[in-house]
């Protein structure tokens, strides 16, 4: 897809950061959110998205969830009210309510519900060469485990100093692979580990979040949310451009210490 004018200017900002032709992959993006309910970290991950750039964001929500929505982003958990809202951040970006079409998705995004509802969306993506991810957020905690395939290429830049009286730097662009495992096989071998075995093996955010369907009604934390729904966001865009390490494979953030903590859980 070729950038219009209208585009170079709007995107001025993100072509400077990532480059002309990520910015193009973001625009011909079409990312899919998944979830029993439209959270208010779901809604994070739409904004973030919008305001990427993408060319169309489609919301697959299952469900209706109940309570007060005055902590969520957007004020109500209904999707179409949700897609109202979101849409005057960019109207290029197309949003729409959809039972399930995956034709053309690159990256599905899902959010919330138990492991069982979460490796199907997997299976799913996975038969059909698609990247995915699994966001679950609740009590302040949150997690997100990446599945970017068996096999997934991308590009890094690391600038080396050529003069040092002049300060003269040369960018270099690397190239990195990193394989992916489904998120029950990962799943599996946190459940199997201890808290002893190490902090880069074991997380009590995860073991907590993912198993105690308290948290899909636990009250909103809009903080936390922002920042799992940036997480999420970064690693769509990684997907879709090719560029940077994406997270391998699990990131876990407790609000209580303020910690962020990724985790491999494909050894």
């Amino acid at each position: 897809m070729t950038l219009s004018k209208d585009d170079l200017a709007l995107y001025d900002r993100q072509i400077r950061l990532w480059g002309l032709e990520a910015q193009q992959c973001i625009r011909q993006a079409i990312i899919m959110i998944t979830g029993e309910c439209l959270s208010g970290a779901a809604q994070e991950c739409v904004k973030n998205l919008c305001l990427s750039g993408v060319q169309e964001i489609r919301l697959h929500v299952r469900g209706r969830q109940e309570g007060d929505a005055q902590n969520v982003l957007f004020g109500s958990y209904e999707p179409e009210e949700v897609i109202a809202q979101a849409q005057l951040l960019n109207p290029s970006v197309k949003l729409v309510c959809t039972e399930g079409d995956w034709q053309g998705v690159q990256v599905v995004v899902h959010v919330g519900s138990l492991p069982e509802g979460a490796f199907a969306v997997n299976e799913e993506a996975r038969k059909r060469g698609i990247k995915s991810l699994w966001m679950r957020v609740g009590g302040g905690k949150g997690f997100l485990l990446v599945d970017l395939g068996s096999q997934h290429d991308y590009r890094y830049e690391q600038k080396r100093l050529v003069d040092k009286e002049s300060g003269t730097f040369e960018t270099l662009t690397h190239v990195g692979q990193v394989s992916f495992c489904p998120w029950e096989q990962a799943y599996r071998l946190h459940a199997e580990r201890q808290p002893t075995e190490g902090k880069h093996r074991y997380s009590p955010v995860m073991a907590e979040l993912a198993t105690n369907p308290q948290h899909l009604i636990a009250e909103e934390n809009a903080p936390v949310n922002a920042i799992m729904g940036a997480l999420a966001s970064q690693e769509v865009i990684k997907a879709v451009t090719g560029k940077d390490c994406p997270i391998v494979n699990v990131v876990c953030f407790d609000g209580d210490t303020l910690e962020a903590r990724l985790f491999d859980l494909q050894q």
